[in-house]
């Protein structure tokens, strides 16, 4: 449901874009790429003056028997719901990525604020960050060979002495 929420996102950001395909038949498969993977709950109508896009509801209605349930709070109401579980769930991409970078480099846990520790845990959430930018500049540009081309590139990084203020880390 989580790739469902994010393709609505997605197509709702392309319908309501002003800058886009000239023609319908070229919105049309600007939204059939960006519901791949995920498009049997969806339905698209092209009636050659407008282009509306659907939940298919029966297919939605079977995927819901068989998902398990998952309930998320939240108090910030300005937000839809297919926002909200996609910024839920995207917080999962930038914690696996930080948890890569810390076992890479033998790292403690951060549980108390001595001023090295904290310039390692900066370090590795800004590595964290710039990782994740990287694979959504590569999979909005290049898709998945993209991201082939970034792991080849972050291959060839070693690990390293860095000097912050006189202390080794």
């Amino acid at each position: 449901m989580k790739k469902i929420g994010i393709a609505e996102i997605k197509v709702a950001e392309i319908l309501s874009s002003q800058t886009g395909n000239e023609t319908l038949k070229g919105l049309e498969k600007e939204i059939i790429a960006a519901i791949r993977g995920v498009s049997d709950f969806f339905e698209i109508k092209n009636d050659k003056n407008k282009i509306i896009v659907n939940p298919h509801s029966e297919n939605r209605r079977n995927a819901r028997l068989r998902d398990g349930k998952c309930l998320i709070f939240t108090t910030y109401f300005e937000k839809s719901a297919p926002e909200i579980i996609a910024t839920y769930f995207g917080k999962d991409v930038i914690e696996k990525i930080f948890d890569c970078f810390k076992n890479g480099f033998d790292l403690q846990p951060v549980r108390h604020f001595k001023e090295g520790n904290i310039d390692d845990y900066i370090f590795i959430c800004y590595l964290a960050y710039l990782d994740l930018a990287r694979y959504k500049y590569h999979l909005g540009v290049t898709g998945w060979a993209g991201v082939e081309d970034s792991l080849d590139e972050l291959g060839r990084i070693r690990k390293t002495t860095l000097d912050f203020g006189g202390r080794n880390s």
